[in-house]
């Protein structure tokens, strides 16, 4: 199915994503969704290459799936943190990076702030 058209009843405690988000259309609105899917106080779990690292480099020249329908887009540690930022979520590594991404994703609780000005 498809994670942008499915209409979900409930809200989910925890997103589990392995070496999927690669494969997506738009990662940026892939994201958005789960954030969307996911409880308040829920996590987001995404696994998936980073093509940053060593093996990726070795291995680049031996993979001819990037297009539609295999890897779509390149996850790099740069545009991984940039997606993630702009969709206002927390995030931490679970793994060293050479290994791939394993990304632990939770929601950015909202900070205010008050400023009080008295006259005197």
């Amino acid at each position: 199915g498809n994670i942008d058209t499915y209409q979900f009843a409930e809200k989910f405690d925890i997103i589990f994503s392995d070496q999927t988000w690669e494969h997506v259309d738009n990662p940026l609105k892939f994201i958005e969704k789960c954030k969307e899917l996911v409880k308040d106080d829920g996590i987001i779990i995404i696994g998936c290459p980073n093509f940053d690292s060593n093996e990726a480099r070795e291995k680049w020249h031996g993979w001819q799936t990037i297009g539609k329908g295999e890897h779509t887009w390149i996850p790099t540690q740069k545009v991984v943190e940039y997606i993630l930022d702009k969709c206002n979520l927390k995030f931490e590594y679970l793994q060293d990076l050479e290994k791939g991404f394993l990304i632990k994703i939770t929601k950015q609780k909202t900070k205010i702030f008050v400023l009080y000005v008295m006259k005197q």
